[in-house]
Formats: C-alpha cells, structure tokens, sequence
C-alpha cells in the first residue's frame, strides 16, 4: 500500500523559500477570509477573499492591490 513519508533524499541543503515578504496583508475582523489564490503568469497574484463583501484582489509582485470586481454584501441569516 502506497503512503507518504520523509526520507533524507527530500531533505534540500538550502532553503527552499528565501526572501519572503509580507506582499499584503488582509483584516479578518473586517471578514477578509481568503479562499483561493491563484499565480499569474506576470508573477502577481489573484486572491478570492470571502467575508461581508466577497472581492477578487490582484496582488502586483511590487505588493500594490487592485479590486477588479467586488461582491454584493452577504445577509447574515438569524
């Protein structure tokens, strides 16, 4: 039966992340819930984010946010 494990040749001498930065940071009291996040081919990133208004957020490899479409309010349901 197949299964996975960590043998020593996974093991990479080096870092495999380096560099990283914050590119943009999101408020979840606000209700910014990321749900999916995509890489574009210019290295920038498309974030879904879900909360009280759902938006689709472009992240630019400079760390700059663009909101190319925003959501209708969700009702909170009592």
């Amino acid at each position: 039966m197949p299964y996975a494990s960590a043998t020593p040749d996974q093991i990479h001498p080096q870092p495999v992340f380096t560099h990283v930065k914050t590119g943009a940071a999101f408020d979840f009291v606000a209700g910014d819930m990321r749900e999916n996040i995509t890489v574009n081919p210019d290295r920038s990133l498309t974030v879904l984010t879900l909360g009280k208004q759902p938006r689709l957020v472009r992240i630019t490899p400079s760390g700059h946010l663009l909101t190319p479409v925003v959501g209708a309010p969700r009702r909170v349901r009592h």
